[in-house]
């Protein structure tokens, strides 16, 4: 087995309600994967978790690694997930082969061995949730994605079509929140870069006014951009359609694209879902998952908003 991390952002300043959960289906779930390390990254600017909040994550092996964040970065949205993403590859290389980043509210259902990079590969990923912002295959990239393309230096010409879990066929544009990478490659350094480089360039301000949620994915577009530019089509390595499973959106999905049972996934993700008390009334969970879930909810105090 290679040598792999799995890598989750978190905010001193919130309850780590959700980082325990996402940290407690990994130990539980994951098979032969479970006892892979964990590090759980923090911008150092806000402040030390509280004792009994360490003690819970190092309770499940989490390693607490805080790193430097900028100030503006930090005030846009999902900005320092960026820079958190850099700062993991940089301490992962030449020490691990594979890098895997799991968004907060991730739950792992089953052994992720899609993660798993093949000889070769160099990124492991799925397409959006939904299409949102991003151009539909068979259309020409809008202004906003030539400029992305632009200031990435990716080339459109290279674009293969995607399939969203919403079923939607479109141009490239990839998922930030579960993907795998090889460090040594330098992926996320050169996301961290691009978007530094672009993220307040006024050419860009004038979308985020015109619609916010420019803002709330430019840095989904320029990781799309920055993969893009640095690897082939032939390079990168599509993650089945049972990880990363928008459960939020479930009714958006389309009914032969669903799991049968959600227990069939092997990654979710649920936003805030769980903040909802009847969430497993309308979604087809096992008795079994559904109380294993519940139970933790409990342990964790859950809701509590988190990175």
């Amino acid at each position: 087995m290679p040598s792999l991390t799995f890598v989750t952002p978190a905010l001193p300043a919130k309850p780590i309600t959700r980082t325990a959960l996402l940290l407690a289906s990994l130990r539980e779930f994951a098979g032969q994967l479970a006892e892979y390390p964990v590090w759980v990254l923090y911008p150092e600017s806000q402040g030390a978790f509280k004792k009994e909040e360490t003690t819970t994550l190092k309770e499940f092996g989490a390693k607490l690694i805080p790193y430097q964040v900028d100030k503006d970065v930090l005030s846009f949205p999902l900005g320092a997930k960026v820079q958190a993403a850099a700062a993991a590859e940089k301490l992962a290389r030449g020490k691990k082969d594979i890098l895997v980043w799991l968004d907060v509210d991730t739950l792992i259902l089953s052994p992720p061995e899609e993660f798993i990079l093949q000889d070769g590969n160099a990124l492991a990923y799925r397409p959006v949730h939904h299409q949102l912002l991003g151009t539909s295959w068979g259309e020409e990239p809008d202004e906003f994605w030539r400029m992305v393309y632009q200031h990435a230096g990716a080339d459109p010409e290279q674009d293969f079509q995607m399939l969203t879990h919403a079923g939607e066929r479109i141009r490239p544009y990839f998922n930030a929140g579960s993907y795998a990478v090889r460090p040594e490659r330098g992926i996320l350094e050169g996301w961290w870069k691009n978007f530094q480089a672009c993220y307040q360039a006024p050419e860009f301000r004038s979308f985020y006014e015109r619609n916010s949620l420019y803002a709330v994915f430019m840095h989904q577009a320029i990781f799309t951009g920055t993969i893009q530019n640095m690897i082939s089509e032939y390079s990168l390595q599509a993650l089945s359609s049972s990880y990363n499973y928008p459960l939020h959106l479930h009714g958006d999905v389309p009914e032969d694209l669903r799991p049968g049972l959600i227990d069939e996934l092997v990654t979710l993700r649920y936003e805030n879902l769980f903040d909802q008390p009847d969430w497993q009334e309308t979604l087809p969970f096992s008795e079994e998952l559904a109380g294993w879930i519940t139970a933790q909810l409990v342990k964790f105090n859950f809701p509590g908003d988190q990175a």
